[in-house]
This record gives structure tokens, sequence and C-alpha cells, in this order.
């Protein structure tokens, strides 16, 4: 959201493409050493759960599951389909988490994870450009 620049508001266009690019860093990252139990069997029982499906469909459950599970809700402000987190606190520390991930936990997966299209130098504008 803050590469983006939507700040704490977000097209569902936009909140779909982002789930879609980071579906599989997300499962290899899941299946990790170090990765809790409850989290990679969770996942590894989702995709067994829905192996029917084609990845498409598989994002879309996804991207309905986190929309609304109160992670996000609704900014009709904003658009009529546009999400926002309900505490733009939570907003910022995500923002500050992941700035950190990206510039002190380099060899982490989460790290390359987030920083797959990003630079240092980018992300520290981002970070700047949300104070």
């Amino acid at each position: 959201m803050a590469v983006i620049e939507a700040r704490n508001t977000l097209r569902r266009e936009a909140f779909d493409e982002i789930i879609r690019e980071a579906y599989d860093g997300v499962l290899q990252l899941a299946q990790m050493k170090g990765v809790s139990h409850e989290i990679s069997s969770g996942i590894r029982a989702f995709e067994k759960r829905f192996k029917e499906d084609n990845r498409a469909d598989r994002v879309e459950r996804i991207t309905s599951e986190i929309a609304s599970a109160s992670l996000f809700v609704s900014d009709p402000a904003g658009g009529q389909n546009n999400l926002r987190f309900p505490h733009k606190q939570f907003y910022e520390y995500v923002i500050a988490k992941a700035g950190w991930s990206l510039l002190y936990a380099k060899p982490s997966a989460v790290a390359r994870l987030l920083a797959k299209n990003h630079s240092n130098a980018r992300t520290c504008e981002v970070i700047l450009s949300e104070t």
C-alpha cells in the first residue's frame, strides 16, 4: 500500500494484485524451517482442501477472506470497492515492520519477499513519505 502511495486506503483491484504477486512467495516462506507448525500446517491444509481449484480461484478465496476478516474495512469515502485498515496505527506498524525487515533482516526470507522489486533507497523513501 505504501509503495503504491495508497496511504491507508487501497482499491480492491490493487489489493487483489498484491495478493496475487505475493501468493507463491508466501507459500514458499510458510514451508521454511523455523516457521511455526500452526502456520505451515494451515497453509498445507488450505492447499490440499482447494487443490482442485486453479491458482486464480485460490487467490480469490484468500483475498475475499482477508478483505472480510476485519483486517480491512470498506472505505466508501474513497470509492465503493476501496479497503482500508480500521486503525491507521496498525498500517504504520506494518510499514515500520516491513522497513525493519528490509533494512536490518536482509538474510531473511521475509526480507527477500518484500524486497523483490524495491531497493533500500526506495524503502527509505516510502517510510519517510508516511511520516
